[in-house]
């Protein structure tokens, strides 16, 4: 069998900043217990993307940049969704999180936030 492509995952500065409010959100509107579950599994989610990170749908608002944004979905309760927003240096084999986009924020806002 052959050995499946890994690539390294980076946070930009932003997807940081962006990470800790959704983190914040969490900790306000659920249990400690609850907060932390999540905040892992949507940390873990971000770092799957070492393997397969074409797997992501490609994003159509962030269409016509000079790089491809994809996403992958994070499912945080029935109604809340945080959509993992990157792009891949398929040269250097990393994949670069720029955001973590509450799916309820205005679309026209996720633009702006990964230009």
């Amino acid at each position: 069998m052959e050995d499946q492509k890994t690539y390294q995952v980076e946070l930009t500065s932003k997807a940081k900043i962006y990470f800790l409010e959704v983190l914040e959100y969490f900790y306000q509107y659920g249990s400690l217990v609850s907060a932390e579950r999540k905040a892992d599994a949507l940390y873990s989610l971000a770092l799957t993307l070492n393997k397969l990170p074409d797997r992501g749908s490609i994003e159509p608002t962030l269409q016509g940049l000079k790089r491809e944004y994809r996403f992958i979905l994070f499912k945080s309760t029935s109604k809340a969704v945080i959509k993992i927003v990157y792009f891949t240096d398929m040269k250097d084999s990393v994949v670069y999180i720029t955001d973590f986009f509450p799916t309820s924020m205005d679309v026209k806002a996720l633009g702006a936030r990964n230009v």
